[in-house]
């Protein structure tokens, strides 16, 4: 994002990559959502690592001039690295259930 108040040529031509870094993050944020459905890590977890891809992936490519993305990475990305130390350390809790990931049941 290019806050200015005069427009100089190459201004916006720089904020190609950030985009495209960010848009990077929200996949890799989506695909670990899923990849923590499929483990059975429980929702508070799942909610918490998709955070980033709803919060500041999907306000970015629909909002790119906008603040709203930086904003939602404040809430965002604090809770993505609280489900991720969750699902690292607590992993998946014992229950009544089969205690294989979801993929690997079928």
């Amino acid at each position: 994002m290019t806050f200015s108040l005069i427009h100089t040529p190459g201004s916006f031509a720089r904020e190609g990559p950030g985009h495209a870094l960010i848009f990077a993050g929200a996949v890799v944020s989506a695909a670990s959502a899923v990849w923590a459905r499929l483990s059975d890590l429980g929702w508070p977890v799942i909610l918490a690592v998709a955070g980033p891809a709803l919060l500041v992936g999907w306000p970015d490519l629909v909002m790119p001039d906008s603040l709203i993305p930086h904003l939602g990475g404040l809430l965002a990305l604090p809770a993505a690295f609280a489900g991720l130390i969750t699902g690292l350390v607590a992993g998946r809790r014992p229950s009544g259930r089969d205690e294989r990931p979801l993929w690997m049941q079928y």
